[in-house]
């Protein structure tokens, strides 16, 4: 980084931390909130997280203001979040400073979560546990409003810890490990290592983390060695492809970023992580793999919208600190730099960015690497690539967790512009989550008699190569999908059969991020249904052409639907104050099939 550029960032760093650290308040007696429940309850709008504002909570999209209690508490749990991150970038900044004021916000800081620990009350989201006997369900915490957080919250105050390093004093920290990690990690952490997920990957490494800096090998045995330690997640929870198994690159991605933190601890301290390690590896690897050439991702199930390689740049950083000797890490950061595309920061739990860099960034070699056409056959999902197209299949899914109800949707860009795009979910406290973002409508996919995909199962490659995927699904009792993609440097072809039991109506949902434009006359039309989804689709017509243009830049794309009837409507985007033209073929029988095909008009 240059001399400039590099100022620039440390300024930016103490605006980011000046007011907070200064006027510091926070009390036991407040209860925080789903970080989830932030949302705007009608256009799924992040609210505006104000210092100022404890009580009214604003959307940014429509202006509506929210006073009830669970958004006050949310505010509470945004605002410990922010005191957190805030000690990681106050000990950056006097590592590079060497101003006292910086330490001591810090050391003021934890003494205040130390010293008051024991009164924070055990609760889950906004709700104070009453029963004892259930925390090892329940996802409880003190400080935090689930024990995901109260993880987070660790990992964020021990990397300050480690950045100010040898200029704390002995007292503090034998007191802060007392008092504050030990009834952390012993009463509220461990008992909820109790399955494969997500949120104890994070629990493992808070507590893996505190042990190697606190020297607590007790800690150390269980984060790696537990009946749910680190170990067993890695080598339970990723598939042979390298991806997280809940099917979100999100959560992919999350999952990654607690982990990346703990082998990064790992490796400056000196202690072994273990042959896992090769599987974080491919983790990295396969990630970038099933971007979009531009860095955009595929983004099925839940997680957020728009995301990009970009947006986890900080988990690559700490991977490549992390495992040094991966030279193919570096180059990925490398390559992730040198994207034209913008970071998408997250709407929760997001770490210090300046613009597009990361607090952790270091110069890194130069190297490009070229991504080909990829199937995570045991993800249920893979990536053709061919001349300017990049096309995203998923198949199937692995688990209900974090699914939607997808089977065989998919995403398509042409020459770096977005065609179509999954829409992942707004908050999952905003009604439109449920009611639109995870029905099947909402995706590129086919809906019988206008009911959401009932089947959440893995599907199975049926052929695949370099131009070609071919899969089937179950995605109803008694209903097999099968569909298949064929790719030239210049057209595509989408054949989707649809294999049941019964007549039913089959309708081929195909949404647009681009401009559509056709010629031919149209009529009124209704699809008949106003449930799971289809409520919130509008002005729908019939349509009496078969030809329909997408614009990609300079390019159009000219679609041409074999048969069936032809209907055009405006669907809900996200955040839904914008509308995505969305085509829909519908077919009624037992047996169809669905056929588009794609050509480039340049």
């Amino acid at each position: 980084m240059d001399k400039k550029l590099y100022n620039a960032m440390l300024e930016d760093m103490k605006r980011h931390v000046a007011k907070f650290y200064s006027d510091f308040a926070d009390d036991p007696a407040n209860l925080s909130g789903w970080g989830h429940d932030y949302f705007c309850e009608e256009d799924g709008g992040r609210l505006i997280f104000d210092l100022n504002s404890t009580s009214a909570h604003k959307c940014p999209i429509c202006g509506h203001l929210y006073t009830a209690e669970k958004y006050n508490k949310t505010w509470t749990y945004l605002y410990r979040m922010k005191a957190f991150m805030d000690m990681t970038i106050c000990a950056h900044l006097y590592k590079e400073t060497h101003d006292v004021c910086f330490l001591d916000y810090i050391v003021d800081t934890l003494n205040f979560y130390t010293d008051n620990y024991n009164k924070f009350p055990i609760h889950s989201k906004g709700n104070i546990i009453l029963n004892k006997e259930n925390l090892d369900t329940t996802g409880v915490a003190k400080i935090m409003p689930q024990g995901l957080n109260e993880a987070i919250m660790l990992v964020r105050s021990l990397s300050a810890l480690h950045i100010a390093g040898n200029d704390l004093s002995r007292d503090f920290l034998v007191r802060v490990k007392t008092n504050l990690f030990a009834p952390a990690i012993d009463e509220v952490l461990a008992p909820q290592l109790n399955m494969v997920h997500n949120i104890k990957c994070w629990i493992n490494s808070a507590i893996g983390m505190a042990g190697i800096f606190f020297n607590e090998d007790r800690w150390i045995r269980l984060a790696f060695d537990g009946e749910y330690g680190i170990r067993r997640q890695l080598k339970e929870g990723v598939t042979t492809d390298g991806f997280w198994f809940e099917g979100s690159i999100h959560y992919n991605f999350f999952t990654l970023e607690g982990i990346a933190n703990l082998m990064y601890f790992c490796k400056v301290y000196d202690h072994p992580f273990g042959e896992e390690a090769e599987i974080v590896k491919k983790m990295l690897h396969s990630a970038y793999d099933y971007s979009f050439d531009d860095g955009a991702f595929p983004n099925p199930n839940d997680g957020w919208p728009d995301i990009n390689l970009k947006t986890y740049l900080s988990v690559y950083y700490l991977a490549a600190l992390s495992l040094p000797e991966d030279i193919g890490i570096w180059r990925i950061v490398q390559d992730i730099e040198a994207l034209e595309i913008k970071r998408t920061p997250l709407p929760l739990c997001d770490t210090y960015y300046f613009g597009d860099i990361p607090i952790e960034r270091l110069l890194v070699v130069s190297h490009a690497s070229k991504r080909e056409s990829t199937n995570f056959a045991s993800s249920n999902f893979g990536i053709l690539r061919s001349g300017y197209f990049n096309l995203f299949l998923k198949y199937g899914h692995n688990s209900p967790s974090h699914a939607h109800p997808d089977a065989m949707t998919f995403e398509l860009q042409h020459n770096g512009h977005v065609i179509t795009r999954d829409l992942s979910n707004a908050g999952y406290g905003a009604k439109i989550c449920n009611e639109w973002h995870r029905t099947s409508a909402s995706h590129n996919t086919v809906v019988a008699g206008g009911q959401s995909h009932t089947k959440i199962k893995p599907g199975r490659i049926i052929d695949f190569s370099g131009n070609r995927i071919k899969a089937e699904a179950e995605a109803y009792d008694g209903i097999k999908y099968v569909r298949e993609f064929n790719l030239t440097k210049d057209s595509m072809r989408d054949e989707f059969w649809v294999y049941g039991t019964k007549e039913t109506i089959y309708d081929y949902f195909l949404h647009f991020d681009q401009e559509l434009t056709f010629t031919g006359k149209t009529c009124d039309a209704s699809l008949g249904f106003n449930e799971n989804g289809y409520q919130h689709i509008k002005n729908i017509v019939s349509v009496n052409c078969r030809e329909l243009i997408v614009f990609a830049g300079n390019n159009k794309l000219i679609l041409t639907v074999n048969d069936g009837e032809i209907f055009l409507c405006d669907t809900l985007n996200n955040p839904v104050t914008s509308y995505r033209k969305t085509l829909v073929i519908r077919k009624k029988g037992r047996d169809v099939k669905f056929c588009v095909e794609w050509k480039v008009h340049y």
